[in-house]
This record gives C-alpha cells, structure tokens and sequence, in this order.
C-alpha cells in the first residue's frame, strides 16, 4: 500500500487500468474454460448418441437377420426338400438380401440337400464340396436339432441359432476361401405336420452391419469429426469389427486388418472403458487410447432392449482423438489470449497519455488552492485572538455564578429529599396500622373458632355417654335372657323327670306299653340334647356379659381422660389468643400516635421546599443572563477556532492531493503548517475557580445513591454552558 501511495498520479492511473484489465481478463478466461468444458460434454454426448444411434442400426439389421431364416424355412419348395425346385428359390434369395452369400439346406442326418449355385457377386458355389460333406457334426446342425436355439422370448427372438462372427469353414468348401468372416442364422425346416425334416442355415456376411458403419461415419466427416474411431466388440473384448478411415489413407470403405479382427482385445489395457459398461449400458468419457497413447472421447453403448438377444452381449464404441475433437475449441483459445495480450497493451498506452494530461490540469488547480487556504489561515488567526479575550473574561463570571447555582441546587435537592423520606414514613405508618388492624380481626376470628372446638368436644362427651348408657341396657339384655336359660333348664329337668316315670310305667305295662316306652326314651333325648345347648347357650351369654362390661368401663375412663386433656388445652389457646389481641391493641395505639407525628413532619418539610424552590428560581434567573453572555463570547470563539481548523485541514487536504498527483518526489514543494495549538479557553487553571464550602461538599457526599440526580454544572471554565433543564427556576 505505501508503495501504491509513492507513485504519481499517471502511474496510479496506469496500474489501476491494468489491474482492471487483467480482472476482466480472468473473467473471460473462466468463461471460456466453461464454454470448452461445456462443448467437450457436448461432445461426448454426441458420441454417445452416435454409438447408440449405430447400436439401433446394428439390432435392425439383427432381427431382419433373425426372422429371414425362418421365413425361408416356410418356403413350400424348401419345405418339400426337392434340391432342383428350391434351387431357384434359393438363388433369388440371395441375389435380392445381397448379404447371404451361402444359404444351405441339410435333411435331419446332416446330408446335403440343395443350397444357391452363386453368391450376391455372381461367384459360382462349388456344390460338389457342399454334397460331398456330411454335416451331422456342425455345431449349428447339433444345437438345431436339439433344440437349442439362440432365445430371448421377452424380446420375441425365439427359433432361430445364431453364431457369431467367425471364419466360416463353409466358405472354404463353397469359395475355397478361409479368410471370409461370416455370421450364420440357422433354423428348422418342419412339415405340414410340425415334424422337423431338416436344417436351413444362412450364411450371412459380416455387410449387415459393416454398413452401418461406413454409413455412420459418412455422417460424422460431414460435420468434421474425420478421424473418428468405431469399434463393434463381444462381450469378451474381442474386435469383431474395427473402422478407421483416416489410418486407411482417409477412405471410407471396410477393411479387415487379420491382425487386429477377432485376435486383438479391446479391453485389455482399458479398465476405464469396461467399468463404465459395467455401471452403464450406455455413456461417455474422455478416456487414454492404448493403441495410439492419446487422449480420446468416447462414446459407448451395450447392445441390449428390443431387437436383440441379451445373451449375445455385442458393444459398440465411437472415438475420437482429443485433440481433434476440439480444435476448433482451441484455435478460439489461442485468438482469444492472442487479442486479450493486444487490447492489454493499447489500454496501457491509451491511460499513460490520458493520466499524463489530468495530472498537469489537477497539479494548476492545487497551486491556486494553496495561495487561497493561506490567506484564509492568516486571517482565522486574528479573528481567534479577538474572541479569546472575551471569552476568558465571561467565563469567569458564569464559573462563580455557577457554583452558586449548584449549592442551591444541593440544598433544594436536600430539602426535598427529607420531605419526600416523611412522606414515605407516613405511608409506612399507615400500612403498619392497616397491618395492626388485621392482625386483631385475626386474633378474634382465632379465639371464636377455639370456642366452636369446645363446644364440639362438649357435644362430643355428651354422645360417649348416652352410648354408654346404651351398652348397659344391651348388658341388662343379656341378663334377662341368662334369667330365660334358666327356666328352660328347669323345665328339661322336668321332661327327664317325665321320661323316667314313663318308662317305669312301660315296663309295668308290659307288651303292652312297649310303644309307650319308645316314646319315652325319645322324649329323654330330646330332654339331655336340650339340656346340653341350654347349657353352653348359658356359658356364651356369661362371658359376652363379662366382655361388654369390661369394654364398657374401659371405654368410659378413655374417653374422661381425652376430654379432660382436651379441655384442658382449649381453655389455655383460649388465653393465649386473648393475650394477643390485648397486644395488638396497645400496637395499633401507638402506631396511630406516631402517623399523626410524622404527617406534621411531611407538612413543614413540603412548605421548606416550597421556599427554597422559589429562592433557587431567582437564582437561575440571574444565571440564565450570565450564561447568555457567555454563551455569545464562546460561540465567537469557537466559530474563529472551527475556522482556523477547516483552513488548517484545508492546507492539509492541497498536501495529499499533491502528493497523490505527483509521488513521493514532490513532497517537500508544500508547506504543511503544523499542529494548530489548542485554544487557552480550554485549558483555564482550576486556580480561577471558586470553591465550594466544606459543608456542601459533605451534604453531596452523603446523598443515596438511589435518590434522584441533582445536576451541580461542574464544567470547565471556557466550556460550552447552558442553564440545567432540571432546576427548579427553568422550565423544559
């Protein structure tokens, strides 16, 4: 920063615009690392598309392939297995598909039946190789027959057995040719009956989906991606089929390296590739070619969905190398940082001579500035001298008036302290009665509800004794059925008594009263059974006499004991709640007494501050002329100190705009004046003061610190002064 502060103003200038040059730069620089990321993913996406869109073409042609096969088989002259009627049927077949070369029918021992006599390219068909060989061992004549076919019933392919691109050993035999790549659809040929009577296979060439590339890559030079890469892979990795225009000279025709097709892996040194088909079934990435050590953009897609057996698992990849891929990108990058480094050095020369030009025009300005704020200085130095001599001398007269006030002040607000501490006694005097007064109705309420409780403990006592009374008569009960028991006994006695003189007069009786004395024997029974419950019913009744009595007279002497006790306690709270009221009221007395004593206390404090407020109003009235004086003197010298301040910052201000405008080498050209003394009205020695008395001081000490503010003016000589909004003699 001290750095920045030494150039000149043309530099500063200059640094500035290049500052914001180089910003704007880094702005565009990002935008335009956003606009090459954005077209690169646009890129890949592009890439994907055309790998999915040749994948589609690809799985067409697949199950155009897939179906011609069983169509044939349906043929009436294939179905008759006549070699000369199908012969034609199958030449026509093949020069109208152009993409069968060989189409051979076998019955179900694997013997040649018929097959075309040439291909799409008119080459004749060696036939006698073809009738001379027995397929029985083929592998598409074994899965045929048995059954196996290459299926996917969710995706309709069901019936047909596909084999892979490969090196036809049929070729040989038919074209003597053992390096034509071949793909088969093999399918049985059955009856009207359903019965399967033999085997067509098409031997189709690798055209169906050659093309499609070649095709493909039409479309992609047109737009300029001339060196792009295709590749049809199984799911192994092996190179099925490889295209490359631009390493076969630019041409855009199939090409069969027998190096690279069906011997080179694809996935071997690309692990990058195989993890993002095994997250994906279709994508793009920027990705290291292993074969050439580039960087390419890639675009793949699995063959899978409708229109394809999932089993096969073919893929396809669409390339191309970077650095062609965005050339365009970067010829834009190296114009953009090209005209960037131009316009950075034309701005550069464009603000050094416009700098050059502001800075003479500025630096002719400062110079006339410089002369005014002298002037202006030398004549706010006068003015400031004038105006110090009135105001010392006002401001000692407002100092001593001042003190004046604020003892009256002391006073008024010690006054009026006292009367508001006698009104806050009196209220305090008057709650303590009130209080007084509640606690006698308190007392009264107490003694009255001690009497209720005496007179239930009465009623208490009475019913203790009425239920006495009532257990003696239960007692008295119980004697009279003792008494009953008795006479019951007697008369058992009776009935044995009976009972024998029956039984004597029986016996006497003879046969005769032998009835008689059954009788008598069961009334001498029922007399003992009797006699023997009148006893025990005689035993109960003795002890339950007993216990009632015994409960009864101990009931009786518990019962005399709580009531004594308890009567005993109620007549002492009795007293001692007597005792109390006869307290409170000797308090309530006093506390009446001493409210009307400090009620005459409140009233002669209210009439003393009623006074001192009038003597502190004339007072303030005096002091408001003294301070309009002395107002007027200070604001004279303030307004001369404030104008010598402005024009010694103004001095200041020319300073740092020359030192701006011309650098550090131009410094010592300015005069700075320096610090301006401060104003002798500001410093005035507390000597000039007047001193309060001691015993104002010792009033102020003493003052709580809860009581309200009193404003005492202890400024300083010289400072501004204005009457206290809180004193007595003013009004807000």
């Amino acid at each position: 920063m001290k750095f920045f502060e030494k150039l000149s103003f043309k530099w500063k200038l200059t640094s500035m615009t290049l500052s914001l040059l180089l910003m704007m730069a880094l702005g565009a620089f990002f935008n335009l690392q956003q606009m090459k990321t954005a077209f690169e993913k646009t890129f890949l996406n592009n890439m994907e598309y055309n790998a999915k869109m040749l994948g589609e073409k690809i799985k067409a042609q697949f199950f155009e392939r897939y179906g011609d096969v069983q169509a044939f088989a349906l043929n009436q002259s294939v179905k008759s297995m006549n070699s000369n009627s199908m012969q034609g049927d199958l030449d026509q077949y093949v020069s109208l598909y152009v993409i069968y070369d060989l189409v051979l029918v076998v019955d179900t021992k694997g013997n040649y039946i018929s097959s075309n006599t040439k291909d799409a390219a008119g080459v004749a068909v060696d036939q006698s190789k073809l009738k001379s060989t027995n397929y029985a061992d083929a592998p598409w004549f074994k899965a045929v027959m048995a059954g196996q076919f290459t299926e996917d019933k969710k995706s309709g392919f069901v019936g047909t057995y596909f084999e892979s691109t490969h090196y036809d050993p049929l070729f040989k035999l038919a074209f003597n040719d053992e390096a034509k790549l071949s793909t088969s659809f093999s399918a049985p040929i059955k009856n009207d009956k359903g019965e399967v009577i033999g085997v067509i296979t098409n031997r189709a060439n690798t055209k169906w989906y050659e093309t499609e590339f070649v095709t493909m890559f039409d479309g992609m030079a047109a737009v300029g991606d001339v060196k792009a890469e295709m590749f049809l892979v199984n799911k192994e990795g092996t190179i099925l089929f490889k295209h490359v225009p631009f390493e076969n000279e630019g041409k855009n025709v199939v090409f069969h390296d027998p190096k690279i097709t069906l011997k080179e892996n694809y996935f071997a040194e690309n692990d990058q590739l195989v993890k993002a088909m095994t997250a994906s079934k279709g994508g793009a990435s920027r990705i290291v070619d292993p074969v050439h050590d580039i960087h390419d953009l890639q675009g793949f897609y699995s063959l899978n969905g409708d229109k394809w057996v999932s089993d096969i698992d073919w893929h396809i990849v669409v390339a191309e190398e970077e650095a062609t891929a965005l050339a365009k990108v970067n010829q834009v990058t190296f114009m953009f940082y090209l005209v960037q480094s131009v316009c950075i050095l034309l701005a550069v020369a464009v603000s050094m001579l416009f700098a050059i030009a502001i800075s003479k025009k500025i630096a002719l300005l400062v110079g006339t500035l410089k002369e005014n704020a002298f002037e202006v200085d030398k004549e706010s130095n006068s003015v400031a001298a004038s105006a110090l001599q009135l105001s010392e001398s006002s401001t000692e007269q407002a100092a001593a008036l001042q003190e004046t006030v604020a003892a009256v002040d002391e006073i008024s607000a010690m006054v009026e302290k006292n009367s508001e501490g006698a009104e806050k006694s009196r209220e305090m005097s008057t709650q303590s009665k009130d209080t007084a007064e509640r606690g006698r109705h308190i007392v009264e309420n107490m003694v009255n509800s001690i009497r209720d409780i005496e007179a239930s403990n009465n009623e208490i006592s009475d019913q203790m004794n009425k239920n006495s009374s009532e257990l003696s008569e239960i007692v008295k009960l119980i004697g009279d059925i003792e008494t009953k028991t008795k006479v019951i006994n007697e008369i058992v006695f009776q009935t044995k008594l009976l009972s024998f003189n029956a039984s004597v007069e029986a016996a006497r009786a003879g046969e005769y009263g032998k009835g008689f004395a059954v009788v008598a024997e069961e009334v001498g029974n029922l007399a003992q059974m009797s006699g023997r419950a009148a006893n025990e019913i005689s035993t109960l009744l003795n002890e339950s006499v007993n216990k009632v009595e015994t409960i009864v007279n101990d009931s009786k002497l518990k019962v005399t004991q709580l009531m004594s006790e308890s009567q005993a306690k109620v007549q002492a709270g009795t007293q001692i709640a007597e005792e109390c009221g006869q307290a409170l009221d000797e308090i309530l007395n006093s506390v009446s007494s001493l409210d009307i004593v400090i009620s005459e206390i409140a009233t002669a404090s209210k009439e003393q501050s009623t006074g001192i407020r009038e003597i502190s109003k004339a007072v303030g009235q005096m002091e408001q002329v003294t301070q309009e004086t002395s107002t007027s003197a200070q604001t004279s010298s303030v307004t001369a100190e404030h104008l010598k301040s402005k024009s010694g910052e103004l001095q200041e201000v020319i300073s740092s705009l020359n030192l701006f405008i011309s650098g550090a080498t131009d410094v010592d050209s300015i005069n700075i004046p320096a610090t301006h003394e401060p104003s002798k009205q500001n410093v005035v020695s507390l000597k000039n003061k007047p001193k309060k008395s001691k015993a104002i001081a010792e009033v102020k000490n003493e003052t709580p610190q809860n009581s309200h503010s009193v404003d005492t003016h202890k400024k300083a000589a010289g400072s501004e002064f204005s009457p206290s909004s809180k004193h007595p003699g003013f009004k807000d």
